[in-house]
Parts: C-alpha cells; sequence; structure tokens
C-alpha cells in the first residue's frame, strides 16, 4: 500500500489477496479502503478456496470474463493496469480501456499484465 492508493502484483493468488485486503481493512480508517471492502466482499463469493488458492488476481483480469466478479469494480474504482509487450516499454492503461468486449482484452499475444493498481 502507498499513499494513494494498492499496487497488487498480477501472479498474487486470491486467497493471498483477501488475506491482505483483511489487514488493511482492520488498519486502516473505513474511507481510505473503500475499494478493498468492495473488492474483499465480492471475493468471498468468488469459487471455493481451492480456485482462490491458485487463481491469480492477473489472470481473472486478462480473462476478460463477463462473469469475473472483479473486473467491475476495478473500473469502478479507477484502476489502472500495467502492461508489458515484448520490445516496449510499459504502459499503464485504465481498467474501463482494458476491457474490449466479450474476453478480449488490449493484451497482445506478446504480453502480460505486470500488476494493477487501485485507488484506495
Amino acid at each position: 500500500m502507498v499513499d494513494d492508493g494498492l499496487w497488487i502484483g498480477s501472479s498474487v493468488t486470491l486467497s493471498d489477496l483477501m488475506d491482505k485486503m483483511r489487514s488493511l481493512i482492520k488498519s486502516q480508517p473505513a474511507h481510505e479502503v473503500s475499494a478493498c471492502t468492495a473488492l474483499l466482499n465480492q471475493l468471498k463469493y468468488f469459487a471455493g478456496n481451492q480456485i482462490r488458492n491458485t487463481a491469480s488476481v492477473g489472470g481473472n483480469i486478462v480473462t476478460g470474463s463477463p462473469i469475473s466478479d472483479s473486473c467491475p469494480l476495478y473500473m469502478a474504482c479507477g484502476a489502472t493496469f500495467v502492461l508489458e509487450e515484448e520490445g516496449k516499454p510499459q504502459r499503464s492503461v485504465l481498467a474501463e480501456d482494458f476491457f474490449l468486449g466479450y474476453r478480449s482484452a488490449l493484451l497482445h499475444c506478446t504480453g502480460l499484465l505486470v500488476c494493477a493498481f487501485s485507488k484506495s
């Protein structure tokens, strides 16, 4: 966590993210972690523990599935995704611009999602 938000690595499992969110919610004022609270509340209903223990934040995002529970929250809280593609410098893209359509995202086959940044 930084002063104005939270960096989330793309390989973080959903279970680890939930643990971090719980910790932040307990230690920070409610108005500073409202996005964390919303994401944690949504992830509680996302699959079972076995899936959350292996599923990654990045995998959940780049799938671009319309039934993904977290993607609308990333858009609503103004999250930014950091992308890296072969031979190009890293770039930041707003979550609302990242999703192009059904299972379609602003990421080429040689690219990867490095991390997500969410404002508190």
